[in-house]
């Protein structure tokens, strides 16, 4: 590494040069098929066009231009999908029973294209060495240096991730991570359109449905045909390298400069080589925005989106301007612009062949250009030492103190689960988690020095120490429902204090001395050295999977190359031979693992062996840890780090194991005690790994979720919905880790299943990301209210108000005050929702229901609320079961059985329904008013949980009905009629009891006969 971040790279043993992997995928294509642009349309032939204007003379532009949009049927639906997701879904009147649909729609549609892309990829690459005449699906030919051959499938573009044309040097890995950063960017350009976190205009362009299949070793992209027409669409970027730069549309130019702005990239020239001219833009030279034939602006090519990190590191990786990009995150959190080009020949001029011929205005372009690339250089060489000597080392602190706080299994869940996912939330790649776990290395030694020895301890300045300590305290021992919430904010405000205060007015003694007191009151872990042996051993961990994963890839294709063999066993053999090699307890895995693999992980990771001697094995070292692993059913089971690194590696190869055998591995250690563990028969199938864009995951997270809630009469099965939305959510995250929508979206996930520390810590990111988002704020202070703290609710609440008053908000808030007993603000609270949402039917509905229940009036202002509740969402069964009750107080009957009806004939219609069309049952508000009856609650909902309104369908609790036969109620005066007569026929019972037999015959005969007339 370069000198000026105090950091070297690491020599590697000579080795003996091998020459670069060839023979990516060349079979010979099939007959070329017609010109066509890589993301759009065929252009029809001579031939075919000849046929068609004898057929239909009279066929118009218009009719021909409908009909290439309608054959890329893919992106029709999807766009069509988006359009409510981009237009409708952050409307605080929007009904329901419309969010819910949105989501399912665009849900269904992501299912079905991630199914045909997997199963033609599949087949696509089973065949990439067959010939074509053997081959199920063809190729095409569509021009295009990257990729090698590439097919086109029920209007699915498929491409090889493979370097066919040697700009990584023959690299199969750098192409595989270069089709990942694509994606990437991808996701982080989509992000713009559909969740604004900032108050700056959104970009309004489409992106492509698409999505990565990685299967025995080789990577391919798939993405849904566009309506283009290759260069005629073009109107920002380059498609030729370069050779042409268009910007000449002005609603590109606005699009991609709002874009720019928000993502922190520097608008900049770009050097056409044809002639000596540059084009300024606002993205990477070859980033393709094209005008679409349905009028849709569609950006393409985003592989080279994000800058380069600066090339003065790792040396030795080939085109590493092109493959060592910085993140999306990294430049929000960084916050100078920086351009994407930088270190490419793109933003440079070629020698001039004349220089006495040059106009005054190009010597002058030629001065600004080459100032430019000075300029940009310079911030992009500032960009990458802040990240390694600020941001790296704040973060290695920082993740130590995310898992003191929590519970065992929070903790467990966080390291196993979510590690890569809070590494890029502060915009760090995985590839410097080597110098991550150094920080660690070094910051748990300086606690051992001086954090836990008192007498090396630094004086303490009495007044500001004494005084931060009393706060503190008194903060940790105010009641909280979940003590490891409160243990949480507390460790969390003593570290931001150590970080304001460097005169030494806190000291880690102290520090450590607070961490003692609170591991005597609670059953948490507060040992700060073991959470940084955890993270740091989890790391290493994670290092070594990721780089197996390549070596079991590379294998798989040299294999695939050699055999070429249709069928998965022989692979499987593959896969197992190199597991036994690794897993087993022989001298040729020993020494595999003090050589090669040390070789490898030097390569791929920087710095990652620093802390670890050369005379240490890494395989004892794994062997020697003591992990907890949290299994299948949410149970922590001690384990060594082999173990944890077999299940890793399942998880990043997508290895599919019989039986239990997974489960088995993963919790014994003592099953490698054997020179091969693993057999032939333990494996079913190497199984695709999918990459889903941001959205598409974030879409079937939020349907299953809507499922788990509908579902909680089952709490078995509800809980397995909930994981599997969490892993969707987690997908989304992987893809885009600071979008504050999912964020909340999964701390809602997480405290439906109890895990309250972690829905804290994620609701604490998603303020983060967007600290003025309305929504995120509002149910981040619901939370705070169900865990009983009152004054951060309350906080939260008024600044999401003042904010962005909502609906949901409102009525929440509101009836947080009337369970503090503050009736008058609730009222005030409830009438602003109805007024400034007078198109939302919950607000009238609630507004009605707290003069009903809480203020005890029957007048007519409650009549009005009900039934314009009722015109605005007509399908919600307890808003007639609100009505019902209104009239039944009234004492008018004749409304009261008319509503009555409705919600019966309402209610079971929905009883077969997975989920509810709309809430039909209102939320009880509790600790009313004196002289008000704690069951006189609105509706028949008796939850004790004062719950939010719904304002987002991915972020609501759903209150179903049950899935039962219908019990139509009584009204109250028969009630109370059927309850007399129950206690009457119960204290006969007792004292007929008490007699001689046969005066017990008589008595039962009695109360069958008063049974009948109960029931009659």
């Amino acid at each position: 590494m370069s000198s000026c971040y105090d950091l070297q790279e690491e020599e590697e043993e000579e080795e003996e040069e091998v020459e670069p992997e060839k023979g990516t995928p060349r079979v010979q294509c099939a007959k070329p098929s017609p010109d066509l642009n890589p993301y759009g349309l065929v252009e029809e032939s001579d031939e075919e066009e000849e046929e068609e204007e004898e057929e239909q003379e009279e066929v118009t532009t218009s009719h021909v231009t409908q009909t290439k949009v309608e054959r890329c049927h893919w992106n029709l639906k999807f766009q069509a999908a988006l359009e409510p997701v981009k237009r409708d879904i952050d409307k605080s009147d929007l009904p329901y029973q419309q969010r819910q649909q949105i989501w399912q729609d665009l849900a269904d549609i992501a299912m079905d294209f991630t199914y045909a892309a997997k199963t033609y990829g599949r087949i696509i690459i089973s065949e990439v060495y067959q010939t074509n005449e053997k081959r199920t699906l063809q190729p095409v030919s569509i021009g295009g240096l990257a990729g090698g051959e590439k097919f086109i499938i029920e209007s699915i573009l498929f491409k090889f991730a493979i370097d066919t044309e040697g700009i990584f040097g023959g690299d199969e890995l750098a192409s595989y991570k270069n089709a990942g950063q694509e994606l990437l960017c991808l996701n982080a350009y989509s992000n713009l359109t559909l969740y604004p976190t900032t108050d700056k205009p959104t970009p309004d362009f489409s992106f492509p449905l698409c999505a990565l299949i990685d299967y025995r070793g080789f990577r391919l992209i798939s993405m849904a045909l566009l309506p283009i027409e290759g260069g005629s669409s073009l109107i920002y970027g380059s498609a030729d390298g370069a050779d042409t730069v268009l910007n000449t549309d002005p609603e590109a130019s606005k699009i991609m400069l709002q874009t720019a702005d928000i993502l922190g990239l520097k608008e900049h020239y770009v050097c056409e080589h044809s002639r000596t001219n540059a084009v300024k833009l606002a993205a990477a030279a070859d980033i393709e925005l094209h005008k679409g034939l349905d009028n849709r602006y569609y950006l393409l090519d985003y592989s080279r989106g994000m800058p380069p990190q600066d090339t003065d590191l790792q040396k030795k990786v080939p085109m590493r301007h092109m493959l060592l990009k910085l993140r999306p995150e990294w430049l929000n959190i960084h916050g100078t612009p920086l351009n994407p080009d930088v270190f490419s020949y793109f933003i440079r001029f070629e020698a001039p062949r004349d220089k006495d011929n040059m106009s005054p205005e190009e010597i002058e372009l030629r001065k600004a250009v080459r100032a430019q690339c000075r300029a940009d250089e310079r911030d992009v060489k500032e960009a990458t030492k802040k990240l390694i000597l600020e941001q790296i080392p704040f973060v290695a602190k920082r993740l130590p103190q995310l898992t003191l706080g929590l519970s065992g299994l929070e903790s467990r869940m966080l390291l196993q689960d979510w590690m890569s996912v809070l590494i890029h939330f502060y915009g760090i790649n995985l590839r410097f988690m080597g110098l991550i776990r150094n920080e660690m290395e070094k910051e748990k030694e300086r606690l051992i020095e001086s954090g836990l020895t008192p007498k090396e301890a630094a004086p303490v300045e009495k007044s500001e120490a004494e005084r931060t300590k009393d706060e503190l305290r008194c903060q940790f021992n105010m009641e909280f429902k979940d003590p490891n919430l409160k243990l949480s904010a507390f460790i969390t405000s003593l570290f931001e204090q150590m970080d304001r205060d460097n005169d030494g007015t806190v000291t880690w003694e102290e520090f450590t001395t607070f961490l003692l007191e609170l591991q005597g009151k609670h059953k948490v872990d507060t040992n700060l050295i073991s959470h940084f042996d955890s993270w740091s051993n989890h790391l290493l961990i994670q290092m070594i999977a990721r780089v197996l994963k390549h070596e079991f890839n590379r294998k798989l294709r040299e294999h695939m190359r050699f055999l070429k063999h249709t069928g998965e066993r022989p692979y499987i053999a593959v896969v197992v031979a190199y597991l036994n090699l690794i897993f087993g307890e022989s001298p040729s895995s020993v020494e595999y693992w003090d050589k090669p693999l040390r070789k490898l992980l030097k390569k791929q990771f920087l710095d990652c062996l620093k802390s670890v001697p050369a005379d240490v094995s890494l395989k004892e070292m794994l062997q020697g840890m003591k992990l907890d692993l949290v299994d299948e059913n949410e149970g922590i089971v001690e384990v060594d780090g082999i173990c944890v690194l077999f299940d890793r590696l399942c998880t990043l190869c997508g290895f599919d194991w019989r039986g239990t055998t997974r489960q088995q591995f993963s919790t014994r250690p003592d099953l490698y005690k054997v020179s091969s563990p693993f057999d032939n028969n333990d494996m079913i199938s190497l199984d695709e790994c999918i990459k889903k864009t941001q959205i598409i995951a974030h879409s079937q997270g939020v349907v299953l979720r809507m499922k788990a809630v509908a579902t909680a009469s089952r709490p078995k099965y509800s809980r397995n919905l909930s994981r599997q939305s969490i892993a969707e959510f987690k997908q989304s995250l992987s893809a885009v880790p600071r979008n504050q929508r999912t964020l909340r979206n999964t701390a809602d996930v997480l405290s439906d299943m109890n895990l309250s520390g972690l829905a804290d810590l994620f609701y604490r990111m998603a303020e983060e990301c967007a600290p003025r988002d309305a929504v995120t704020l509002y149910k981040y202070g619901y939370f705070l209210a169900n865990q009983n703290r009152y004054e951060e609710a309350e906080k939260y609440y008024k600044k999401s108000i003042d904010i962005k008053p909502r609906g949901g908000s409102l009525i929440s808030f509101a009836k947080f005050l009337v369970s503090q007993q503050r009736n008058a603000e609730a009222g005030e609270a409830f009438k602003r929702a109805k007024d400034l949402f007078p198109k939302n039917a919950n607000a009238h509905r609630n507004y009605a229901q707290f003069l009903s229940v809480v203020m005890g009036e029957t007048g007519e202002e409650v009549e009005r609320a009900l039934k314009r509740a009722l015109e605005l969402d007509p399908k919600s069964p307890g808003i007639y079961n609100d009505l019902a009750e209104y009239y039944s107080k009234v004492n008018n009957k004749e409304q009261e059985v008319h509503f009555h009806e409705q919600y019966s004939l309402l209610k079971t219609k929905d009883s077969g329904r997975l989920y509810v069309s709309s809430r039909a049952e209102p939320i009880a508000f509790r600790r009313l008013k004196i002289g008000v009856r704690s069951d006189e609650t609105c509706g028949t909902d008796r939850s004790d949980k004062v719950d939010p309104e719904p304002e987002r369908l991915e972020t609501e609790k759903v209150e179903t009905e049950k899935v039962e036969p219908e019990k139509v109620e009584t009204k109250n005066v028969e009630t109370e009629k059927v309850e007399t007569v129950k206690v009457e026929t119960e204290a006969v019972e007792t004292e007929k009891a008490e007699k001689i037999e046969i005066e017990k015959v008589e008595t039962e005969k009695e109360v069958n006969n008063a049974t009948n007339a109960v029931s009659s």
